[in-house]
C-alpha cells in the first residue's frame, strides 16, 4: 500500500481516478506475484446482508448471531480469565434487559463514552476516542439509523476495513454481563452513561472481526486505525532527545485530520507513583496547542487521554497544575481545561511527553469527505494498493543480503512529482506500508505475524 503526498500543500489523485485538482503523479509500476491470492473473506452472516436477515425476522423475533453466539469461549478462548467481578461465567443479556431505557447514542458521540472494562484493548479504544472526534469517519463504522424504538429487532451492523475493502460486521445485541452486589455490569468496554450501548455494541462487533474479545487484546493504536478508515499509518520512536520541529509535524498531521496513538515504555514497577503513567499502555492523542504564558514565553502542550478513563497524568499542566496560573482565563478556557480525574484527558508539555512516551503513530486518512474543524480538510493523499505474496521458489528473494535472489523479490516502481511549483526544494512525501493479512485472527491458533520488509532505491533519471 503507497500514500502520496507533496509537502503539506497537496491535493492528489486518488485511486479512482485524478481530481481536477490534482498536481501529484504518483506511477506505479512492477512485476505483481506470479499468482495472484485469494480474496478477500466475505464476513456477512452467511452470506447476507443486514438488510436481507432483519426482512427475514417474524414479527417481535429477536436476531440471534449462531455465528458469535453468547457463549463464554466467544470472550476468552484460553481460560485465562479475569479476576472478580469480570471472570465467567456470564450473563448474555441484551440492552433493553439491562436498563429500562437503552439508548444508542445519549447525546450525541463523545469521547468520554469510552471507558475500558474487562478486556486488555486499550489500544483499540485509544484509536476508537480519536475516531469519536470525526463524525464522518463514525458514522462509516457504525452505520445510521440503528436503535432500540421503531423497527428494534436486536441486530445491529458497523463496518471495518479489512485487506482493501470495507467489511460489514452483523451482530446480535446480546452483551456479556456479571451481576455485582445487586447490579447488573458490563465488565467489558462500556460507557459512563448507563443507557448507552454504541461502544458496548462496537467492542462486541470488533471481537467477532477477530473471533473473539480475547482476540482483541495487546496491539498497538495503528492496527485499530486502519480497521476503522482504511489509512496509511507512520511509526514513530519518539524520547527525549526527539526534536522540536517534529512538534509541527504532529501539529501539521492533526489539523489535516489524521489520528494519532501513543504509548508508553515498559516498567516492571508499574505504575509511577510520581507521574501516574500508565506503562505499556496505549494513549490517544486528542489535541495539540502552543500557547503563551504571562511573561510571553511559548509553550508547548499535548492533550492525551486514557482509554481507561481515568488515572490521569499529575505532573506539570495536569488538570490541578499550578502551572495554569501562568497563563490568562482566556487560555483556559480555549482549552477547556476541566478538573475532572475520572475522565483521563490531560494536558502535558512537548517535553514531558518525550520523557515519558517512547512510541507514537500517526494514520493518515484517505477519504474524500473527511472534514477537520467543520471544513473541509484541503489536503489530499492518493492511495495505490497491491495484493501479493512471497512464494518460495518464485518470488521470496529474501532480504538484500540475499544477492543471488533479492532482485527476484516483487518491484515497484514510482515517480513522485513535485506539485507546489512556487517552492524551490523539488520534493514530495511518499508513505509506504506492508500489512500481513488476516494474522490477527488466526491468534488463538498459535499463528504469529512473520517478519517482513522492503527496500527502497532511487534510480537515476536516466534508468527512467
Amino acid at each position: 500500500m503507497l500514500f502520496s503526498s507533496a509537502q503539506d500543500k497537496a491535493t492528489v489523485h486518488r485511486e479512482d481516478g485524478p481530481s481536477e485538482t490534482s498536481s501529484v503523479k504518483t506511477k506505479l509500476i512492477g512485476r505483481k506475484s506470479r499468482k495472484e491470492p485469494p480474496k478477500p473473506a466475505n464476513w456477512r452472516f452467511s452470506g447476507k446482508t443486514f438488510e436481507q436477515i432483519k426482512a427475514e425476522l417474524q414479527p417481535g423475533e429477536l436476531f440471534v448471531d449462531k455465528e458469535f453466539d453468547a457463549v463464554d469461549t466467544n470472550v476468552f478462548y484460553s481460560g485465562n480469565y479475569p479476576k472478580e467481578p469480570c471472570n465467567p461465567p456470564y450473563q448474555w443479556r441484551r440492552p433493553k434487559e439491562i436498563c429500562k431505557n437503552p439508548e444508542m447514542f445519549v447525546d450525541g458521540v463523545d469521547r468520554f463514552d469510552i471507558v475500558q472494562g474487562a478486556t486488555g484493548d486499550c489500544w483499540f479504544l485509544a484509536a476508537l476516542a480519536s475516531v469519536a472526534q470525526q463524525p464522518k469517519l463514525l458514522k462509516k463504522i457504525i452505520p445510521p439509523y440503528q436503535d432500540f424504538k421503531t423497527g428494534y429487532a436486536g441486530i445491529f451492523r458497523f463496518n471495518f476495513w479489512r485487506d482493501g475493502k470495507w467489511i460489514e460486521m452483523i451482530i446480535d445485541d446480546r452483551l456479556p454481563t456479571k451481576t455485582y452486589e445487586g447490579e447488573i455490569i458490563l465488565p467489558m468496554t462500556h460507557s459512563e452513561k448507563k443507557n448507552e450501548f454504541w461502544t458496548a455494541l462496537l467492542e462486541k462487533a470488533y471481537a467477532k472481526f477477530y473471533d473473539s474479545y480475547e482476540g482483541i487484546e495487546g496491539g498497538l493504536p495503528a492496527e485499530a486505525m486502519v480497521d476503522f478508515t482504511g489509512g496509511v499509518v507512520e511509526t514513530f520512536i519518539v524520547g527525549p532527545t526527539t526534536s522540536l520541529t517534529f512538534f509541527s509535524t504532529l501539529s501539521r498531521a492533526f489539523k489535516l485530520g489524521s489520528l494519532i496513538g501513543c504509548g508508553t515504555r515498559p516498567n516492571a514497577r508499574g505504575i509511577s507513583k510520581t507521574t501516574n503513567i500508565v506503562p505499556s499502555h496505549a494513549y490517544s492523542m486528542t489535541d495539540l496547542q502552543t500557547i503563551e504564558d504571562n511573561a510571553k514565553s511559548k509553550i508547548l502542550l499535548l492533550r492525551i487521554r486514557n482509554p481507561w478513563g481515568q488515572i490521569e497524568w499529575i505532573g506539570d499542566w495536569s488538570d490541578k497544575s499550578p502551572c495554569w496560573n501562568r497563563v490568562s482565563d482566556e487560555v483556559r478556557k480555549s482549552l477547556n481545561v476541566v478538573i475532572n480525574e475520572r475522565d483521563g484527558e490531560f494536558w502535558i508539555s512537548y517535553e514531558d511527553f518525550l520523557k515519558n512516551y517512547v512510541i507514537l503513530q500517526l494514520c493518515h486518512i484517505r477519504l474524500d469527505d473527511t472534514i477537520v474543524d467543520g471544513q473541509e480538510a484541503k489536503h489530499r493523499w492518493e492511495m495505490i494498493q497491491h495484493f501479493g505474496r512471497w512464494i518460495s521458489g518464485v518470488n521470496a528473494g529474501g532480504c538484500v543480503k540475499k544477492i543471488d535472489t533479492f532482485w527476484t523479490n516483487p518491484q515497484f516502481r514510482f515517480k513522485v512529482i513535485d506539485p507546489d511549483e512556487d517552492d524551490a526544494d523539488n520534493t514530495g512525501t511518499v508513505v509506504v506500508s506492508l500489512t500481513q493479512c488476516g494474522i490477527r485472527q488466526k491468534k488463538k491458533y498459535g499463528v504469529e505475524a512473520c517478519f517482513i520488509g522492503y527496500s527502497i532505491f532511487k534510480l537515476d533519471d536516466s534508468e527512467g
